[in-house]
């Protein structure tokens, strides 16, 4: 066991996962979840700890920019990372372990969450379990047209699988768009939350439009019902990841190498921004 002083300071943790073989990321009875794996990890080298995540992403859903909270003694050693993720399956990661402010929060300071859907154009047998198989072309520009109305402050209960536990079902959506290339199609999507399913449930609908299955008008018509029963499906699990979570800057605390945690592209928000196509990413800079 690592042995840490007795103080304690919130810590956030970036994680990627690959869900395939999870239920979920959190914490349930029956275990086997994302949650539950880190946890044990912590309580093996340090003591029980209570993890808070930014998402809690649903069965199969897969993750490359996660992000939980944690209060540890204030300076971690530099082996606890390493510690952690060799007790961790190998499709777990911890990628990064970042000193925040004591009153930052995971799920609640979080200023965006940002998705990424994946449709494979042909069946892709070395990756199956990261993308949905479609077997008609999609065409991609009224998908893009479609998309472009569902940005801004919506009420979005007509994707939400479960409504009774929520007080409303409004969200702001910064941007979402398509991008295609030779193997496949991606959907991103940012906001400021998302309801269970939602992404799935959108991005489903997007596709019914790309199959010219369903007009601008009719996915007007389902969000302006609220009523989830206008669904007809939702698309897989296995091809959603959540890619990143924005924060404020002043969250992060100095560190011997840089005077702003954030200068140190913790969470990569340089890369994710470059990733993109310049004009789509509408997210809090």
């Amino acid at each position: 066991m690592i042995e840490l002083p007795g103080q304690t300071a919130r810590y956030f943790l970036k994680i990627a996962y690959r869900g395939s073989a999870y239920r979920g990321w959190q914490k349930q009875p029956h275990g086997n979840t994302i949650q539950d794996h880190i946890e044990r990890a912590f309580h093996y080298l340090y003591k029980p700890i209570k993890l808070y995540g930014s998402s809690r992403t649903d069965r199969g859903v897969h993750a490359t920019g996660q992000v939980a909270h944690v209060d540890l003694a204030p300076i971690a050693p530099p082996k606890l990372l390493y510690s952690l993720n060799a007790l961790l399956p190998s499709d777990i990661v911890i990628t990064r372990l970042a000193p925040v402010l004591a009153s930052a929060h995971a799920r609640y300071s979080a200023l965006s969450r940002s998705y990424r859907y994946t449709i494979y154009k042909r069946p892709n047998a070395l990756a199956s379990d990261l993308g949905f198989f479609c077997h008609t072309p999609l065409a991609i520009e009224p998908m893009n047209r479609a998309a472009a109305h569902l940005v801004g402050l919506r009420s979005f209960a007509s994707f939400c699988k479960n409504r009774r536990a929520l007080k409303h079902h409004f969200c702001h959506i910064k941007a979402a768009w398509w991008e295609e290339d030779k193997v496949s199609y991606r959907f991103f999507i940012e906001g400021n939350r998302f309801l269970q399913q939602m992404v799935r449930a959108v991005a489903a609908c997007l596709v019914e439009v790309g199959r010219g299955k369903l007009s601008l008008e009719e996915l007007e018509e389902i969000i302006a019902a609220q009523d989830r029963c206008r669904i007809k499906h939702v698309l897989p699990a296995h091809g959603l990841c959540l890619t990143h979570v924005t924060y404020p800057e002043t969250l992060w605390l100095p560190t011997k190498d840089s005077d702003s945690m954030a200068e140190q592209s913790v969470y990569d928000l340089e890369a994710y921004k470059q990733s993109v196509q310049e004009g789509h990413l509408h997210a809090s800079q």
